[in-house]
């Protein structure tokens, strides 16, 4: 059976405009044909790496004018790749 019948949900983790044109389209035909399913989300990290996603987090809160002493483990949360991995309920 395949992983869409099964209800299995794809998400990519990392650098998704790094990869190749052909596979960039794969991995979004993937994510989309599965975006609804909600019974196992299976997070695949192709071009990860923890550092990057740490440089890309701060990025994105200082284009968004968080004030230093505002960053909490809440908000860093927020800005990272993670931040929506969780099945909704």
């Amino acid at each position: 059976m395949s992983s869409i019948k099964e209800g299995v949900q794809l998400r990519h983790l990392g650098r998704l405009e790094q990869l190749s044109p052909a596979l960039q389209k794969k991995v979004l035909h993937a994510m989309e044909l599965t975006r609804n399913n909600n019974r196992l989300i299976l997070n695949i990290a192709w071009n990860y790496g923890g550092r990057d996603e740490i440089i890309q987090a701060i990025q994105h809160m200082m284009k968004d004018g968080v004030a230093p002493d505002k960053v909490t483990d809440e908000l860093v949360s927020q800005y990272l790749y993670t931040r929506e991995c969780l099945i909704p309920t």
